[in-house]
């Protein structure tokens, strides 16, 4: 059976890789927008780096 284990392993990476990434881009999307967001509400500094913060850890 050590075909199909390697076979299993293998998916089990793949998809395990594949959530990984899924969840960085969703992360990467998240804190872009909110610094968009804290650009147009005339937020600057450490105050807009509080509001991107708030919002991706929220």
């Amino acid at each position: 059976m050590g075909l199909f284990d390697d076979r299993q392993r293998a998916f089990e990476a793949r998809f395990a890789y594949e959530e990984d990434k899924a969840f960085r881009v969703s992360a990467l999307r998240s804190r872009m927008m909110a610094a968009w967001a804290a650009d147009l509400m005339g937020k600057t500094g450490p105050e807009a780096q509080d509001y991107v913060n708030s919002i991706v850890h929220d």
